[in-house]
């Protein structure tokens, strides 16, 4: 019987927050919106992009200019989103190891298609 480890990609296999941050803030400052720290970002990715932009714009904003807001997130992150994202240390030799040992290994993730 072969043995499967499913692995999340943002946060297990990649650390992507610096982009994911720096993507909410760009959509916020240019739709005015006060902008978030990394720890508000940290706190509010793990629900996919469209909660993350729920929990970082006012929380008073309509639907249209939530809309608007994310789409201008999505719009930068297709962009942006390998700027300093990067495996974590050690990541690489990991999967050689447990491939080598008879792991069959797989990702889920809920990150946007064009960009996972």
């Amino acid at each position: 019987m072969k043995r499967v480890i499913v692995f999340d990609l943002d946060g297990t296999l990649i650390n992507s927050l610096e982009d994911l941050h720096l993507s909410v803030n760009h959509s916020l400052k240019i739709n005015n919106y006060p902008l978030v720290t990394m720890e508000h970002t940290r706190k509010s990715i793990g629900d996919g992009v469209a909660m993350l932009m729920k929990r970082s714009v006012p929380s008073n904003t309509n639907e249209t200019d939530y809309k608007k807001a994310l789409k201008d997130f999505e719009n930068y992150y297709h962009i942006h989103n390998q700027d300093h994202t990067k495996p974590y240390d050690g990541m690489y030799e990991t999967l050689k190891i447990l491939k080598s040992r008879g792991f069959l290994l797989a990702v889920s993730t809920n990150k946007i298609e064009d960009v996972a």
